[in-house]
């Protein structure tokens, strides 16, 4: 048998070869905790010094921090399932994030938010492995029943909400370290269950207990919620609207699949009978463009105002209308997927059991949609009308836009709940959310309506009582 010449070259080759063979699978240095699913405005990711702009589908490490700015929304989909929204002027780092299905025991999350507001949807680890989950702040440890909880984080005060489940909170201490894992126990820590939605669990810089209170600013107040965050971990609004619970979008039918069929389907529902007639013959009185503030209330009580997504780089409107005015406005809890809602505070809404109330258009801001592009419409034909007995309202309006072949029908209806709140139901053509003013004499209404797939028709407008 002849001698087999390997060359110096062919050898080194070999070895390489032989070695990626038998050596076992490069692992990384950083284990994947998670994603990103949703990010809106400026939002940065911090990792080893290095700061790069968070997308969507950024993969998430152990180590990272991630911020956001005054129009920043970030919302992380976890590697057990858990879902972690990070809302605007808000900083987060991952600090410990393993899931190990075979070995509940040895997964563990831990999560440190610096400032600002999170929101924390339990996945697997929450729900096989409640001691091993944690969320710091600079002054609080938060440990979970298995939840859906909400806490504002600032350099003097953690305060947080719970929608389902419950937390227990406790002050950072000798005995209570941050970075540790778990709830804390002890005198010094206290609970808070969904079933006291009316309570908040907070704790002041240099208090020895944590406690219950139903004062103070909520996180949903602090830095209100995007649009996108009630879509979350598949969880819909509730049919019943409640002050500072979920956002609402109201409901609608699918939508129209071209034009034609959209006016066919606005004019089948105007020619119902009942309250949209009403409705539908007010907005046949008012069939000029209208002005886009009519200057009718002198000081309105609700207001609007963009998100982040259609801010022309501008910070969110929604954040200017609460912290940059007046102290009492908060958050109406009510959206679509351009404007949010605000309103002056009120102690209690005094709304009328029986009658109905006429409102004529005071001012709106109105576009087309085409993904996050907006063109802006004018609107003719408004008429507002809500009967108190019935608790029902209906609403119809037209849109015009240069884009438009014609004039496109918004109308829609549905219920007024107790506290005030107008919301679409399924076969309104358009989605509709809304709220009426302490003394019911002002209305603000969102609309949105598909004109067909990847066009929307979509607007704010604000309502003014019609006296006698």
């Amino acid at each position: 048998m002849g001698r087999i010449d390997i060359r110096p070259a062919t050898w080194v080759l070999l070895c390489l070869l032989l070695y990626l063979i038998l050596s076992p699978p490069l692992v990384s240095a950083s284990t994947p905790a998670g994603r990103v699913s949703f990010v809106s405005g400026v939002a940065m990711l911090e990792r080893d010094t290095q700061q790069r702009a968070l997308t969507a589908d950024t993969t998430i490490h152990e180590g990272d921090r991630l911020e956001t700015g005054v129009d920043g929304y970030v919302h992380l989909r976890m590697v057990d399932g858990a879902v972690i929204s990070l809302r605007s002027e808000s900083a987060l780092s991952i600090v410990h994030y393993r899931f190990t299905p075979q070995d509940p025991s040895a997964s563990r999350a831990n999560l440190a938010l610096h400032y600002g507001v999170a929101r924390s949807i339990s996945g697997e680890i929450g729900a096989r492995s409640k001691e091993r989950f944690r969320l710091d702040t600079p002054i609080a440890a938060i440990g979970i029943r298995g939840t859906d909880f909400s806490v504002l984080s600032t350099n003097k005060v953690s305060r947080l909400s719970v929608k389902r489940g419950g937390v227990v909170m406790a002050p950072l201490s000798a005995a209570c370290h941050q970075g540790g894992v778990g709830p804390c126990a002890g005198p010094g820590a206290a609970e808070l269950f969904e079933s006291q939605r009316d309570l908040l669990l907070e704790i002041r810089q240099g208090d020895a207990a944590a406690r219950l209170t139903q004062e103070g600013i909520t996180p949903n107040e602090f830095r209100p919620p995007h649009p996108a965050e009630s879509t979350l971990n598949g969880v819909q609004a509730p049919a019943t609207v409640q002050q500072g619970d979920w956002l609402v979008t109201g409901d609608s039918l699918p939508g129209a699949s071209n034009y034609e069929e959209a006016l066919e389907q606005a004019e089948h529902y105007m020619a119902q009978t009942g309250l949209i007639t009403e409705a539908v013959e007010r907005g046949n009185a008012a069939s000029e463009i209208q002005p886009r503030d009519r200057g009718l209330v002198e000081t309105p009580t609700i207001m609007w105002g963009r998100w982040s997504d259609h801010n022309e780089g501008y910070a969110a409107e929604i954040s200017r209308l609460l912290h940059g005015g007046e102290s009492s406005r908060q958050y109406a809890n009510v959206g679509n997927s351009v404007f949010g809602l605000v309103e002056t505070a009120t102690p209690e809404r005094q709304l009328p059991d029986r009658g109905k109330a006429y409102f004529n258009l005071n001012s709106y801001e109105a576009y087309i949609k085409r993904n996050s592009e907006l063109e802006t419409a004018s609107i003719s034909h408004p008429g507002l009308v809500v009967d108190f007995e019935q608790q029902r309202f209906a609403a119809r309006l037209d849109v015009h836009a240069e884009s438009l072949p014609g004039k496109v029908h918004v109308v829609g209806g549905g219920s007024l709940s107790n506290a005030g709140y107008l919301r679409s139901d399924k076969l309104s053509p358009s989605a509709m959310a809304g709220a009426l003013s302490g003394a019911a004499d002002e209305a603000g209404l969102l609309f949105e309506y598909q004109i067909e797939p990847g066009v929307d028709a979509v607007g704010a407008t604000h309502w003014a009582l019609e006296r006698d």
